[in-house]
């Protein structure tokens, strides 16, 4: 009886102690760890964002050519402080992109250009004028930050602030920034409102301005300038000869009024805005009217093979 007992509780104690040799304690739950994510990724998709990312940062270095009239700021960032421009037709080493830039070297020099002015293979320059934000179509910049919008930052004589109160108006202001402000507004891709009182015609219509460049600075300056109102850009550049304000030198602060001379096919002269930006030459920028649209030039590309007068404060 003693022996079979002693079997007995053997065979019991076998019965409660093989489960959970065999099988794990079955009162014992363990918590499942997630496999821990390979290093760069995860499971919210960044994974196929950094994939995609490196396949893009694949595809440079390449070589770029800028395709704009006349010129593009290099900034320091996308929309960023301006570092200098390059004319058209100079060659840059894209060596990434950023939105609506490119990453760019030139000429020793490492920033940002628009894509939309930019070259490369496979993906020709649209030269569609962008949406700028803030006074960046005129020289400023947006801060990292994100505070105010400051003008300038550019290799010529410093843009002038901008004039908000003049986008969308009919004339400008009488201020050399207004003037400015609403210029730029003039070209395409800003509101072209601008109102030509002589013919009546809006700025929307890209030959409301030819054969006006009178009536077109006179407007800018909110028709408010005495030495601007003349029946010609010529007998304008004597009003302010007259008043002692004409200088000859071809380094014109923003917003300044530049002449050339009359010509036998063209006896009325011809009057343009320096924008006070500088090419990559070191040449001032302008603003004029042409036979279709208002347009941007270095100052030899406007005066050409014409006698250049100088240029006056108003």
């Amino acid at each position: 009886m003693k022996l079979f007992m002693q079997r007995w509780f053997l065979l019991l104690f076998l019965c409660l102690v093989t489960p959970g040799l065999l099988l794990g304690d079955p009162f014992n739950e363990k918590k499942v760890e997630p496999a821990k994510p390979v290093s760069g990724l995860d499971s919210s998709g960044a994974a196929v964002e950094s994939a995609d990312k490196a396949k893009e940062e694949s595809e440079f270095p390449v070589n770029g050519v800028i395709e704009v009239n006349p010129s593009l700021r290099l900034r320091e960032y996308p929309w960023g402080p301006v570092l200098g421009l390059f004319g058209s037709g100079t060659k840059v080493t894209v060596i990434g992109a950023e939105g609506e830039f490119y990453k760019v070297q030139v000429n020793g020099q490492t920033g940002y250009m628009h894509k939309n002015f930019v070259s490369i293979p496979g993906a020709p320059a649209s030269q569609v004028e962008p949406e700028y934000p803030g006074d960046t179509r005129s020289g400023g910049y947006i801060p990292k930050d994100g505070g105010n919008n400051t003008a300038g930052g550019n290799t010529g004589s410093g843009t002038l602030p901008s004039k908000p109160s003049v986008i969308g108006q009919a004339q400008g202001d009488g201020t050399p920034a207004g003037a400015l402000t609403w210029a730029h507004d003039q070209m395409p891709g800003g509101s072209c409102k601008g109102l030509n009182a002589n013919n009546g015609q809006r700025s929307s219509n890209p030959d409301a301005w030819d054969g006006w460049c009178l009536a077109f600075v006179g407007t800018a300056y909110g028709r408010k300038i005495p030495e601007l109102r003349a029946p010609s850009a010529i007998q304008s550049y004597y009003n302010f000869k007259n008043a002692g304000k004409i200088k000859n030198d071809r380094n014109p602060p923003a917003g300044a009024v530049m002449f050339t001379n009359k010509t036998s096919t063209n006896p009325y002269g011809h009057i343009f805005i320096a924008t006070g930006e500088k090419a990559a030459n070191g040449e001032p920028i302008v603003i004029s009217t042409t036979s279709y649209n208002i347009k941007k030039f270095t100052l030899s590309q406007m005066v050409g093979g014409l006698q250049y007068l100088g240029w006056a404060m108003p």
